[in-house]
């Protein structure tokens, strides 16, 4: 039921965030399994899918302080029904999974150079 009443809203034009992980673990970064189901109701409702990639959230969780943490999120370019309507949910699920994770390699590459930019400028 709860699966319809979101295919329902997708197909009126709300969006919603959903985690194909199925749940938050201390992943440093690193992408879990993915769960097909995930993209059945955007499926169904032939709407499209945009990729998330966000790093560095799992820093909050590490520590017991109120440390600041700077958390990146990339949206990606959307992938459009058409672009996924022949596929089955684990291929969509691959394909979204492999565009994530691309983003977060751009993401880590940002921030590696960043932090050689930090320690460069403070050497002069």
């Amino acid at each position: 039921r709860a699966s319809r009443d979101v295919r329902r809203a997708v197909e009126q034009g709300r969006r919603f965030i959903y985690f194909p992980e199925g749940k938050y673990e201390d992943n440093r970064n690193t992408l879990q399994e993915f769960h097909p189901g995930a993209f059945k109701c955007a499926q169904q409702a032939k709407a499209p899918i945009v990729p998330v990639a966000i790093y560095d959230s799992h820093i909050v969780f590490a520590f017991n302080s109120l440390k600041r943490v700077t958390t990146q999120v990339l949206f990606m370019k959307p992938i459009y029904y058409e672009d996924y309507s022949e596929l089955t949910t684990h291929e969509i699920s691959d394909m979204v999974k492999a565009r994530i994770e691309e983003g977060i390699c751009e993401l880590d590459e940002n921030r590696k150079r960043l932090q050689l930019n930090r320690f460069y400028y403070s050497k002069i």
